[in-house]
């Protein structure tokens, strides 16, 4: 337990000093968990017994894989609009699921899509208003130096 603690206090000080590099990190983590649900959704599409259902799980899959290929081949590109992108793909998954909703309404338990459906689209939208209100990423204020900023200590002279 010891060991595990003082590698979390180690890894937690990196992502600190290296920012970038530890946001690369989360992207390419992203991905490959978009990828992994969008084969999920391949297999649960098979798994559901209507065309309507098919349908959309797969159309969710090629999103989920979409964005999952977006952020692994674009790492930095990914790490600049991620919450962009996460909001988009939010809306669109709202979307999709409420659809689905209306597809299977019937269905034993498909209140729980139309449920999630709406937790989805808050969230998107709780992403939306929050990004909107950010005018530039905290990235991108770390490394626009402000004029006649310097990045010497200033005890330093030239």
């Amino acid at each position: 337990m010891m060991v595990w603690g003082i590698v979390m206090l180690i890894c937690g000080i990196a992502a600190i000093a290296l920012p970038w590099a530890s946001g690369i990190g989360v992207v390419i983590v992203i991905g490959w968990v978009l990828l992994f649900s969008a084969v999920s959704h391949l297999i649960f599409a098979f798994h559901t017994h209507s065309v309507g259902g098919v349908l959309w799980q797969i159309l969710l899959a090629l999103i989920y894989g979409a964005a999952g290929v977006f952020m692994l081949m674009n790492p930095l590109a990914g790490l600049v609009t991620l919450t962009l992108v996460l909001a988009i793909f939010l809306l669109i998954e709202a979307a999709l699921e409420t659809a689905l909703y209306f597809q299977l309404r019937r269905a034993i338990n498909a209140g729980w899509i139309l449920l999630d459906a709406i937790v989805t689209l808050i969230l998107a939208i709780l992403i939306c208003h929050w990004d909107d209100h950010r005018h530039q990423s905290d990235f991108q204020r770390r490394l626009t130096p402000e004029p006649g900023f310097s990045n010497a200590p200033s005890h330093v002279t030239a």
